[in-house]
């Protein structure tokens, strides 16, 4: 049985200062299913849409960390649930204090 949408939340995306370079943390963790119980499974997949091409490691993960010295990068979040369910949102990464 098929349940209504995913919502794809990316709240409170945290800046992290590390020692050089600065990054951000572009989160997919408030995602979650809507409609019956809510239930169910969620995959993730990340993929860089546009900009200087970046490692993030695993493209699967919840939350991928990007560094702010590269401006411009668009990245793309698809969620899918077990029940074949998928929805997707775009970020564009912009240093403005550089």
């Amino acid at each position: 049985m098929k349940w209504g949408l995913i919502l794809i939340l990316l709240l409170g995306c945290n800046v992290t200062k590390r020692s050089a370079p600065s990054t951000i943390v572009l989160d997919g963790s408030k995602s979650y299913i809507t409609g019956g119980d809510g239930k169910g499974t969620l995959s993730f997949y990340w993929q860089q849409k546009a900009g200087q091409p970046i490692n993030i490691g695993n493209p699967n993960a919840i939350s991928i960390v990007v560094p702010l010295t590269i401006s411009g990068s668009v990245w793309q979040l698809k969620v899918k649930d077990n029940f074949g369910n998928t929805d997707s949102t775009i970020y564009t990464v912009t240093n403005i204090n550089k």
